[in-house]
């Protein structure tokens, strides 16, 4: 069984294709760019959020444009949803640790290298600070092998 979805924790459906089209609207990408953003989208749910996917090594000004996009969460944009993912009293615990807390959003890939997904749904979980500053821009938590949990792709065996 699924532990969440981005809908069940903010309480409505996320459509990350409409965002990048709207995206695609305000944001001056070249084509190639939005090809290969919608590629990497593809690839991410294909591999249900793999920390093997590549990045695509986005050149200036991008990173930090993509960054910024989270950071100001923009209603023009589509990103005033990534609030909800923090302060929803729908989802009340941290998925990596287990804490009864969360008030961050996590990004499961961290912006850097992927800056691609600094916006992706999918890519953006709830977490307690703690986790959140423990991972850094690691993509597992700090001495693991193993990946950490993904909220929205990985499966629960319980006993």
């Amino acid at each position: 069984m699924r532990v969440a979805s981005v809908q069940e924790i903010v309480g409505y459906a996320v459509d990350d294709d409409a965002i990048l089209d709207v995206l695609f609207k305000s944001v001056p990408l070249t084509p190639n760019l939005k090809l290969r953003l919608k590629a990497a989208y593809g690839e991410y749910r294909r591999t249900r959020g793999s920390t093997g996917i590549r990045a695509l090594s986005l050149k200036d000004p991008w990173p930090d444009t993509f960054s910024g996009l989270y950071s100001g969460r923009a209603r023009k944009h589509g990103l005033h949803w990534i609030e909800d993912i923090a302060t929803t009293p729908n989802y009340g615990y941290c998925p990596m640790c287990g804490g009864e807390t969360h008030k961050t959003v996590d990004h499961y890939l961290p912006r850097s290298p992927w800056a691609e997904f600094s916006f992706f749904s999918a890519n953006l979980v709830p977490s307690c600070g703690n986790c959140n500053t423990k991972r850094g821009n690691r993509a597992s938590s700090p001495g693991s092998k193993p990946r950490i949990f993904h909220p929205y792709f990985d499966v629960v065996h319980l006993s």
